[in-house]
């Protein structure tokens, strides 16, 4: 078994990943960069939550399959899907998801600073989804090409300005 620690770049299907956290044998993974084509949190503008999003249905079925054999090491996670508390939006249900964006909460707990959360996209800093809403159900909340996370949000239609970063459970 490789020996994975937070900070750490590791390969896993055809991308790097970073390591946010390591825990009872289990990695949590996100990619080291954003994936190479902007995808939208949802199709249209409508009120919307992470548990009825096109993006939450691309990763976790085209994107997901794409893995093969190793979908295998990817773990089923429950994700509580909290509330923007700086803004009073609905997070919606919990979901149980194999692939996911992090919340808020979890980009703030797993990287240190702003700068931790920058990622590259097509060679310059992008912009990336959370899952959390922004300051309405029709925003969602992403973090800033230089790191900040942006609570207020993205219109969820939006695919041309905000790229997708995904991360996952992994069994070591």
């Amino acid at each position: 078994m490789t020996e994975y620690k937070i900070g750490d770049i590791v390969r896993f299907g055809p991308y790097d990943w970073r390591v946010l956290a390591v825990e009872n044998g289990q990695a949590l993974l996100i990619t080291k960069n954003c994936l190479p084509n902007h995808r939208a949190y949802h199709n249209k503008w409508k009120n919307i939550t992470w548990a009825h999003c096109d993006l939450r249905k691309w990763l976790n079925g085209e994107f997901y399959d794409s893995f093969g054999a190793e979908k295998g090491r990817i773990l089923q996670t429950h994700l509580d899907n909290p509330h923007n508390w700086e803004y009073h939006t609905k997070g919606g249900k919990p979901t149980d998801d194999y692939i996911f964006c992090l919340s808020i909460d979890e980009a703030k707990r797993y990287f240190k600073d702003g700068s931790d959360k920058v990622a590259q996209y097509r060679g310059k800093m992008g912009w990336w989804w959370l899952r959390s809403p922004g300051s309405g159900q029709n925003l969602a909340a992403s973090v800033y090409r230089d790191g900040p996370v942006d609570t207020c949000g993205f219109l969820v239609y939006l695919k041309a300005s905000v790229a997708v970063r995904p991360a996952l459970w992994l069994n070591l």
